[in-house]
């Protein structure tokens, strides 16, 4: 069976705001339809030019006869092929059955995957710029999508016309910046992830409706009640009538009004005011101003206006990007539940009902910042089953340092914290108290330290922990954690020395603690340091190049940076390239059990996973006394490369999603 590559881009008209909304809603609208829809055939050697269909246009018959064509398979190709098979299975499936024939995941390459996997930018535009693609979007795209795309705009004939072009150069500037990148396609294990991402999106999370309308309408009145409140709380301490703060919106005087009251503000950013409020040493009309500019808006809590923006029949959708940074992890999008707060409420249920009953409730703000995570609850007839991995990077950082007294620990259940805090205080470990000062500081070590964290580095950290350890102290601290976990610390420099071998001699590769380096170029001619996994997966640095550093000689390397919207040059520190390694690893783990639980564990809907953790939905009929082990068990179920890694998971089976 032959194949043949399709690369595709559509234009549609919708009254929904797909910013706003996401994906799904968008697609899944009655409003939305297809305006049009460019594409270009490479059929063997045989390479199209940009053709384009229009909706009010018989469909094309070189596509139709290619798609009835049993001797071939057709593969599409898209920038952001989610958007495309939504709306070729929503609106095109509707509105044009006989043409639109439903599509799977595994029909599509997409083109900002292999964009996220080599760190290219994530916008067709700038990933064009990025790769030096001679074919660009057109300027005027913006304009023309206003007008043409959303509802108001009152387009003209030429409008439409104008739009085809633009459709039509998408998929010229597409099919270009595939010729460019290091490969026009993911390997099969990485296209069976970017598949199960798609699916975990299209199952959604599901959500608490009433629960997220009663808490953003509670607090919604509670704002309107309070700002009314803002001049009598200030004109107490202020008797300058010119700074008494009358509106959330007055930044000046707000900041002004509370370094007055002795609590200095750098801005009024949501995390700045945040991070001020949880302390305990603020005054109480401080922290009235402060709260009332956080609920202007519902800034503090901007969670639940994206629950209610994006949901759709029970769910939440478009909450996971495939590839969302170097070591491959999957990134969060919209809900952001990678990022959700760790505080918690033992009974939310019991507080959920105080928000529906419309309770009195002292300081809601912060008691509906601590009950987002239990927004996330399994619909009637279901239950959530979330497990995740034991100190997994600690783990595979012992693994990859064949540190055998750090792995025995593990495998003998022994707690890594309280052996570290036992090694600082020189005590038997059963001294160390889950909890205590002791205990903190010595899971504090173990996570902060592993990636070469100096002492500097971990007073500042500790402090924001609300530890106030002197420097001497930290040093002493770090030196212990080094002596103790000395292995971890050859790992940095085995792995930085690798790295910078390999880039100085191109081709030859280098191997050590499980990973190989070496330099080559790849097929338009960029030069990549190639790390490969124990997983057999590639970590990829662009134009890497040895520089001095300020510790030496280190490996230079290009990335891109969302924020700034540019590439930048980068050192590959010994921890950072540790960091990297461990992390893809872990990941490769974590991938490795989530694609062992679709296969093993069908009745299991899976639909979040986060970082360690995999989680879904499970109908209460399919729940038996042994499920929660099973899924523990799958997820713990090795491949050959980790056999001798020793696993851990942990869950549990509930109604609302809760950090366990």
């Amino acid at each position: 069976m032959r194949i043949a590559k399709v690369v595709i881009d559509f234009e549609t008209y919708s009254d929904v705001d797909i910013s706003i909304h996401g994906a799904h809603v968008y697609c899944k609208h009655p409003s939305t339809r297809i305006l049009c829809m460019s594409y270009k055939i490479v059929d063997g050697e045989a390479i199209s030019e940009t053709l384009l269909w229009s909706h009010d246009k018989p469909f094309p018959e070189g596509l139709l006869n290619l798609f009835s064509d049993k001797s071939v398979r057709v593969i599409f190709y898209a920038f952001n092929a989610t958007f495309e098979i939504l709306v070729w299975n929503n609106s095109g499936n509707r509105d044009f059955p006989r043409w639109f024939k439903p599509v799977k995941p595994s029909d599509f390459i997409d083109a900002q995957a292999l964009c996220a996997r080599y760190g290219f930018p994530l916008s067709l535009k700038n990933a064009a710029k990025a790769t030096n693609c001679k074919t660009e979007k057109m300027e005027t795209g913006k304009s023309l999508i206003v007008k043409c795309c959303t509802p108001g705009g009152n387009p003209t004939a030429e409008d439409y016309q104008n739009l085809y072009e633009y459709c039509r150069a998408d998929t010229e500037v597409t099919y270009e910046l595939i010729q460019r990148l290091p490969a026009d396609h993911l390997s099969d294990t990485e296209q069976k992830l970017w598949e199960l991402t798609f699916d975990l999106n299209h199952t959604g999370v599901p959500i608490d409706i009433e629960a997220v309308n009663a808490i953003t309408d509670y607090l919604s009145s509670y704002s309107k009640e309070m700002k009314t409140k803002l001049p009598s709380i200030t004109e107490k301490f202020m008797s300058d009538p010119k700074k008494i703060v009358t509106s959330p919106g007055q930044v000046k005087r707000i900041k002004e009004y509370c370094e007055f009251r002795g609590v200095k503000l750098d801005n009024l950013q949501s995390e700045t005011v945040s991070e001020i409020l949880e302390r305990e040493d603020i005054p109480e009309d401080v922290e009235q101003v402060l709260t009332i500019r956080q609920l202007a808006g519902l800034s503090s809590v901007s969670k639940y206006v994206i629950l209610k923006n994006y949901f759709l029949d029970g769910r939440v959708h478009d909450t996971l990007f495939y590839h969302g940074a170097g070591p491959g992890r999957w990134a969060g999008r919209n809900l952001q539940y990678q990022n959700l707060p760790k505080v918690r409420v033992d009974d939310p249920d019991f507080h959920i009902q105080r928000f529906l009953n419309k309770e009195q409730i002292e300081k809601p703000m912060m008691l509906a910042k601590k009950l987002i995570r239990p927004m996330i609850k399994a619909p009637d007839g279901y239950q959530l089953i979330v497990s995740d991995y034991s100190s997994i990077e600690n783990r595979v950082a012992a693994w990859l340092s064949n540190d055998e007294a750090a792995l025995t620990l593990f495998r003998e259940g022994r707690c890594q914290y309280s052996d570290m805090a036992a090694a600082v205080y020189n005590v038997p470990v059963e001294q160390i108290v889950k909890g205590s000062t002791e205990y903190s500081l010595g899971k504090m070590l173990v996570l902060g330290c592993g990636y070469q964290m100096g002492a500097k580095v971990f007073q500042r950290h500790s402090l924001r922990m609300g530890f106030n350890f002197t420097i001497e102290e930290c040093e002493f601290f770090v030196k212990t954690f080094r002596k103790k976990y000395r292995l971890l610390t050859y790992l940095w420099y085995a792995y930085s020395n690798a790295a910078k071998m390999s880039v100085a001699q191109p081709g030859v590769t280098y191997t050590t603690n499980k990973c190989a380096f070496k330099t080559v170029n790849d097929r338009i001619g960029t030069k990549w340091l190639v790390v490969t996994l124990p997983s057999g997966r590639n970590l990829l640095y662009r134009n890497p190049e040895i520089i001095e550093g300020m510790y030496g000689l280190v490996v230079q390397y290009t990335k891109y940076s969302p924020t700034k919207n540019h590439m930048y040059t980068k050192e590959l520190s010994p921890g950072l390239i540790t960091e990297n390694i461990d992390q893809g690893t872990a990941r490769d783990v974590l991938a490795h059990g989530m694609l062992n639980l679709v296969g093993r564990m069908p009745e299991v809907q899976l639909c979040i996973s986060v970082h360690d953790e995999a989680g879904g939905l499970i109908k209460e009929k399919d729940i038996h006394s042994d499920t929660m082990q099973k899924f523990n068990d799958i997820m713990c179920t090795k491949a050959p490369w980790y056999a001798d890694l020793p696993l851990k998971a942990e869950g549990y089976i509930g109604k609302r999603y809760k950090k366990d």
